[in-house]
This record gives structure tokens, C-alpha cells and sequence, in this order.
């Protein structure tokens, strides 16, 4: 029987955290025909919630859906991230396309990919999409060559209606005008690229790929992707109100309809843990362990990965069995992967959990101390001030550290010596 069992962070093909609640719907907008198009879905979550485990539900679902109200649905991906060294991300977009379209059963759309490649000849023939976004004019350069730049950008819409015009026939080809096909892109990991690149993708697809019968749904981190729209239009004198809202703006422009992901209840986060092909002394753990973890799909693997292998090194290790609690053990590792910065504090001021845990005691408990009196950590000789700063952040904060610190396995319960359990996390927090 194995003693240590851990799970992969890759995105997973089962539901294990009631995305059916988002796939379900989504699903019925774009199997729809009656469903008005082009249509783009933001699939929008921090990093770690989930947003490509959904892409893959929902594409699966379409997988199922195929042939059905006579619609065919050909699912195209593409991840920006494994292409971040091209300069111009269009590019291996459309290769994306027409590689699927290529590898259609039946070569049934090799018409349109053909289609997509003259497209591609001609968009890597030279430089218009740079011209078109500006890429390579600043506005002191379009004062400065007026002439030359209206008639070069005389020839660039003349080109693009002619690019346009060559992507409609491909879409048209592939869904047989709508009738029975629509094209669905699903483009992940947005929020990991440049700014920049970013930005000039969702503007090339605007202009090229925004076409009937085409659904988009992008996965990325809004507050990301606004804060690269910032930055880019920083260099525009515009006010701070409006430098404050011009990335959301953008957004509402490329994004018909925003998909937020709800945070996860302890309840979910409960039952998250206890489907996960974990061994039974984590499972058993699930309920405390869901009052202190962050709604966070990623970080509970990782937490849950940890505490798997600390505890088989542990189950090898007679002295360690002794001396480690699997409680304590857990409650120090979530610590450590949410919140490093406060964890780094307690490897090097030993005091500090048991100050945590008074501020967190009951107002009517004995030893209770308060964060905003001085007196209160008179005892800590030349760490007070910092001690006490920290105990007012964490009782602002409280939440999941209140469980940390007061709930359950109290971290430090009495006499407790956390050195092994420093020295069997590391000195330093995980990355």
C-alpha cells in the first residue's frame, strides 16, 4: 500500500468543482442557432481558480454536442503562452487554425484551411498588422508624415478587405455558411504573456477573425490583462479617473459577456478535497483543512501535494512520528503557501504564533492580547514593535488565519516545539 499519493496541477477533464453550474449555460448559448455571432466569453478567475479545467469541460461538452440541431463545432485552441517569443502572435494563431481545420475526419475542410493559409502568406508577407495598430507610428510621426502615412494606410485598408474578405470565405466554408458548423476558439493562459502581445492579439483577432459564426471564449485574469491596457496607454496624457477605468473599458469592447468565477465555499472546498485521489489521513483532514485554505483550485493541490509527502516522510521516520502532529503539520504548510511574507516572520521570531493565537482568543479568555496596546507585548524585548505591527495586520485580516491560529490544533499548543516541523518544511517557503 502506497503511503504517498499526490495530484497533477494539469487542468482536468471532471467536474470536481461544480463548473457545471457555468458549463451548462455556456453550453446552451453556443449550441444555439439562434445564437447571434461573432460572440466573444471571458472566462475571467485570478490564476489558479480553475478557468482552463472549464475550457476543457465545456469543450468536451461540445465534443458531445457535435451533430446535434445539426450543427457541427470545430474547436480550435490556442495557448499565446507557448508562442510568447513570436513577435506577432497572429501568426501562430492562424497556423492553430489551420492545423485543426487540416485535421478534420475526412479532410472535410481543407478548402477553408487552404483558404487560411493564403491568409497567412500574405500576413507574414510584411508588416500590416504593425501598420494597422499603429505598432510602428507614434503620434508624433503621423504629424510629422501625414502624407505618407495616409497613403500607406490607404493601401493597408485595401489589404485588409481583401484579408477579411479571404477569412469570411474560410469561416463561410467550414460552417457551411452557418447552417450547419460553427467555429469555436478557446484561448488560454492570456494572462501569462506580455502585455503587449496581449493586447495586439485581441486587437488582430478583432480585425480579423471577428466573423459570423465564430464564438471566442478568452481565460484570463482581468485585473491582469487591465493593468497591461494601463501600462500601454500610460504614455497618453489622459486623467487619473480615466487612466483608472480605460483597461475595463477596453475589455467591455473585446468581451460580450463576462464569465466571473465564484469563489469556492468551505463547503465546496470540503468536498473538492474529499474527491481528489487522495489518501484517506488527508481526506480525514478535509473538514479543518477547508476552514483555512484560500478558494483556490491550484493552491489546494499544492497544499494537499505537501502535506502527502511530509507525512509519508514522516510515516518513515519513527522519531518524526513522535514529534510531528499531522493537525499542526498542515495548518503550517497552508500558512506557508498562502501567505509566505507572514510565514518567513514566524521561522525567525519563534514568539510570534503564540502572540497570533492570544490575539485571536475570545475577548472574555485569559492572555488575550490587543494589537492596538503596547503593553500588551511589553514581554518581547527588542521584538515588540514588530510583533505587535503584525498582530494588528493579522486581526484586520483574520479570516482563514483566525483558524490558523485559534481554531482546531492551536499553532503553538501548549509546550509545542515547531523546529522539526521548520526543518522538515524548509527554512524558506515553498516558491
Amino acid at each position: 500500500m502506497p503511503t504517498a499519493r499526490v495530484v497533477s496541477d494539469a487542468p482536468s477533464g471532471v467536474d470536481l468543482l461544480t463548473f457545471n453550474r457555468y458549463v451548462i449555460p455556456l453550453c446552451q448559448i453556443l449550441t444555439d442557432p439562434s445564437s447571434e455571432t461573432p460572440l466573444t466569453i471571458g472566462i475571467l478567475g485570478v490564476w489558479g481558480s480553475g478557468k482552463s479545467t472549464l475550457l476543457n469541460l465545456i469543450d468536451k461538452r461540445l465534443d458531445r454536442a457535435t451533430g446535434r440541431n445539426g450543427l457541427d463545432f470545430v474547436r480550435v485552441h490556442f495557448n499565446p503562452w507557448v508562442y510568447r517569443e513570436e513577435k506577432n502572435l497572429l501568426i501562430p494563431f492562424l497556423h492553430t487554425l489551420r492545423d485543426h481545420l487540416e485535421a478534420s475526419a475526412g479532410q472535410r475542410f481543407s478548402k477553408s484551411a487552404k483558404k487560411v493559409a493564403k491568409v497567412l502568406a500574405e500576413v507574414g508577407a510584411n508588416t500590416l498588422l504593425r501598420t494597422v495598430t499603429a505598432g510602428q507610428v507614434s503620434l508624433k510621426d503621423l504629424e510629422e508624415r501625414e502624407k505618407k502615412y495616409l497613403a500607406k494606410q490607404r493601401r493597408t485598408e485595401s489589404a485588409m478587405r481583401l484579408l477579411r474578405t479571404d477569412m469570411e470565405e474560410a469561416i463561410n466554408s467550414a460552417t457551411n455558411d452557418g447552417k450547419n458548423g460553427r467555429l469555436v476558439f478557446f484561448v488560454d493562459d492570456l494572462d501569462r504573456c506580455d502585455p503587449f502581445q496581449v493586447l495586439d492579439l485581441l486587437e488582430s483577432v478583432k480585425l480579423f477573425l471577428e466573423q459570423r459564426f465564430c464564438f471566442f471564449l478568452l481565460a484570463m485574469d482581468e485585473e491582469v490583462i487591465t493593468r497591461g491596457i494601463q501600462i500601454k496607454y500610460n504614455q497618453y496624457e489622459f486623467s487619473e479617473e480615466r487612466k483608472a477605468v480605460i483597461g475595463a473599458e477596453y475589455l467591455d469592447k473585446m468581451v460580450q459577456v463576462p464569465v466571473y468565477l465564484y469563489p469556492l465555499a468551505a463547503d465546496q472546498i470540503q468536498a473538492y478535497i474529499e474527491r481528489l485521489p487522495l489518501l484517506d489521513v488527508i481526506r480525514q483532514q478535509a473538514h479543518s483543512l477547508a476552514r483555512t485554505m484560500l478558494p483556490n483550485p491550484r493552491k489546494i493541490k499544492r497544499i494537499c501535494n505537501l502535506l502527502a509527502l511530509n507525512l509519508a516522510i514522516r510515516d518513515q521516520d519513527k522519531g518524526l512520528q513522535q514529534r510531528i502532529d499531522p493537525a499542526v503539520l498542515a495548518k503550517l504548510i497552508v500558512l506557508q503557501v498562502q501567505d509566505s511574507r507572514l510565514y518567513r516572520e514566524v521561522l525567525q521570531i519563534p514568539e510570534l504564533t503564540d502572540y497570533l493565537r492570544r490575539v485571536f482568543l475570545d475577548a472574555e479568555d485569559k492572555g488575550r492580547v490587543d494589537p492596538k496596546k503596547a503593553a500588551d507585548f511589553s514581554g518581547l524585548a527588542g521584538n515588540q514593535k514588530r510583533v505587535q505591527e503584525i498582530c494588528d495586520e493579522c486581526a484586520r485580516r483574520a479570516g482563514w488565519l483566525r483558524d490558523i491560529f485559534h481554531t482546531g490544533a492551536v499553532l503553538p499548543s501548549s509546550g509545542m516545539d515547531l523546529d522539526p516541523y521548520f526543518t522538515m518544511l524548509g527554512r524558506e517557503p515553498a516558491a
